[in-house]
């Protein structure tokens, strides 16, 4: 009974310290916690020296760097420019340049070194230095009457300074990577100035002007192609500084000398955001129209004017305004309107337009959506150059265009199928505005039923002269199909490009004698024939896909039979396809009545379901995955999970034996 309290008691002991433990491990003991200061400032001393101008920028650990000019103390005379950094335990500090700075200006670039624009004393000239790693390279960017100054660096690291020059006016330098280019922003008399760049790397200032007689405050920016300037207060404004928000919106703090007071100005205009500034509306089959939404807010502080909303480009004609809940509206701050732009082709082929928005934005006016869509036109008709009727082309992607009946007689006769008769004639036609290197299936409807046994024949110089192009339907009505590859057999062109072009012609034929040159299964236009006498007969039969599911990169096998019905001996090319793309090409040789197998492999490395297609034939297989993850995840799944279970089931049963004793004893 001893023993099976001592062991319940150290059952309680364990449990109570696995508690603990755990307890411990998610509730640490902390200082801060223990006893939490109040807030206060922090204040070090940096420098012992009587310091004049300073310049603080953080870096992207937060530790604080200063740019700041000394002076000879109870004279007030200039003494020297000098820099501070703080290093995570001290400040770390160091003379710049011994020349007699007045004002002085600090960034830090990507790399968190310092860049440091500078004045010396007695209104003399604008310095620039900057730490390479190793030393400070220092350089005059401008000379004479220089009050004041500020800095800014790009997105490129490279340093922008506004500066005030005596009886110059604000001036402002960048640095082009080469030499400093410098310009004049403003005229007259410019004592204090700040400079910020917006996120285009375009720079905004804000100055005072009148010199030691100071008058008025104003702003300056870049619009890309000039600097425009405003006036922002008429008192007499001292020093000022200047900072973008998110919206590159400008806002200024500056000392109103005429009232003695501290004043702050934010800009307050409206801002025109227009979603999305293009559009592409695809391929829309002519006679049909596809719509599209354009939304415009105003991102701004004050209300946005839309003026009339309109069209413009190269086929104006083809787009359209409709439910326009935008032109003439006054949108307040935050508040959206749309419009629907409809293209409606009314010919094939690409077109592109404008949709111009017009408003009072200061900056973005007008914003100007671009429009971009395809006019396709899938089927097309032309009366037959026998008179028999009218003939009609629908292809399944693209355009058929350029459709035109070709009379026989002006068609080559040498290698013309012998005995063989075109009731319908030949046909020209273009398909335009498909994928390049794609195949597809034009289907043709015939004035009258062609007989089961169709052939399909064209004349292709480019190619031989006369050759075949296969059938797919051909089942005795008035409807056959082929299936045509760009850049393919059957393309006068032989470019993957997108077009596929046929100034041959196919035919009909319909009965004759006549000895049958090489056959592909695609790749251009043709046109139908039954019943033949002796001639071969050759397509694919039976498709055959193995394995259907496999790992990436693994190997897939393909098994057709190119089988000949006729009775004399031809070639057959056979185009795999895989998803519509011509994968590989092979050439067999059949003998008459015989059949003639062929094999491809493929391998893909992307997983997913991929369409297999040989003529009229179409199966499938899927990529699931990397077969070494799979197989090794497989394999070792059950044995983790039994060692696992063998592993707990040994633990209970020494406990079993453990307590067992206890109790005995």
């Amino acid at each position: 009974m001893t023993k099976l309290r001592t062991w319940r008691c150290l059952s309680v002991v364990m449990v109570l310290m696995l508690t603990l433990g755990v307890c411990a491990m998610v509730v640490p003991t902390s200082p801060v916690m223990a006893a939490a200061a109040a807030a206060t400032w922090d204040i070090q001393t940096v420098d012992d020296v009587p310091a004049m101008a300073t310049s603080l920028a953080l870096d992207s650990n937060g530790y604080p760097h200063i740019s700041y000019t000394t002076a000879v103390l109870n004279s007030g005379a200039h003494n020297s420019l000098h820099y501070a950094r703080w290093t995570g335990t001290a400040w770390a500090k160091e003379m710049v340049d011994d020349v007699p700075a007045m004002a002085t200006s600090l960034a830090l670039d990507s790399n968190n070194r310092p860049h440091i624009s500078y004045t010396t004393g007695g209104l003399n000239s604008l310095h620039y230095a900057r730490w390479t790693g190793t030393a400070w390279a220092k350089e005059t960017v401008d000379g004479g009457g220089v009050s004041d100054c500020s800095l800014a660096l790009d997105s490129n690291n490279r340093p922008h300074i506004s500066y005030a020059s005596w009886g110059s006016g604000l001036l402002y330098a960048r640095w082009t990577g080469t030499a400093w280019a410098k310009e004049t922003v403003d005229e007259g008399d410019v004592l204090f100035n700040s400079l910020a760049l917006d996120s285009n790397n375009r720079p905004h200032i804000s100055y005072s002007t009148g010199g030691l007689t100071l008058t008025s405050l104003h702003y300056a920016r870049w619009t890309g192609t000039a600097w425009a300037k405003e006036t922002v207060d008429e008192g007499d404004v001292f020093f000022n500084s200047l900072a973008l928000d998110s919206n590159n919106r400008p806002h200024i703090s500056y000392y109103d000398a005429s009232n003695g007071d501290l004043k702050y100005a934010k800009f307050i205009s409206p801002d025109i955001t227009v979603a999305p500034t293009s559009i592409d509306f695809g391929s829309v089959q002519v006679g049909s129209s596809s719509t599209q939404t354009v939304t415009v807010t105003n991102d701004g502080t004050a209300n946005l004017n839309v003026g009339t909303i309109s069209l413009g480009g190269a086929n104006a004609d083809q787009f359209a305004i409709h439910n326009d809940n935008c032109s003439g509206q006054a949108l307040a701050p935050g508040a959206s309107a749309t419009v629907q732009v409809v293209f409606s082709p009314t010919s094939a082929g690409a077109k592109t337009a404008t949709l111009s928005i017009p408003s009072n934005d200061p900056d973005e006016n007008p914003v100007n959506v671009a429009l971009n869509g395809t006019g396709i036109q899938q089927t097309q008709q032309v009366s037959t150059a026998t008179g028999t009727g009218t003939g009609t082309f629908t292809t399944g992607s693209g355009s058929v265009t350029g459709l035109t009946a070709v009379a026989e007689a002006t068609l080559p006769a040498a290698g013309k199928p012998a005995g063989v008769t075109f009731p319908h004639g030949f046909f020209s036609f273009n398909i335009t505005n498909i994928t390049p290197g794609s195949c597809g299936t034009v289907t043709i409807t015939w004035p009258s039923a062609v007989a089961v046994g169709t052939t399909y024949w064209k004349y292709h110089a480019s190619e031989g002269g006369w050759i075949q192009i296969p059938m797919g339907s051909d089942d005795g009505d008035n409807v056959t199909t082929i299936t045509l590859c760009d850049g393919g057999l059957g393309d006068d062109d032989g470019v993957a490009n997108g077009t596929i072009v046929d100034p041959g012609g196919p035919g009909v034929v319909i009965v004759g004698t006549v000895a049958a040159p090489a056959m592909p299964d695609g790749a251009s236009t043709g046109g139908p024939a039954p019943a033949r006498v002796t001639e071969p007969d050759l397509r694919p039969k039976y498709l055959s896909v193995n394995p259907k599911q496999v790992y990436a990169n693994q190997p897939v096998n393909i098994l057709t039979n190119v089988v000949n019905r006729g009775n004399m001996a031809g070639s057959y090319m056979v185009n795999l396809l895989i998803n519509g793309q011509v994968e590989q090409r092979k050439t067999v040789s059949v003998s008459a009545g015989g059949t003639q197998p062929v094999r491809f492999t493929v391998t893909k490395a992307q997983p997913g379901t991929y369409t297999v297609a040989v003529g009229g034939d179409r199966a499938r297989f899927t990529v699931i995955g990397a077969g070494l993850e799979r197989s090794v995840g497989s394999a070792n799944g059950p044995a983790v999970g039994l060692a696992t279970f063998l592993l707990v089931l040994v633990a209970g049963l020494l406990l079993l034996v453990v307590r067992k004793r206890f109790q005995a004893g």
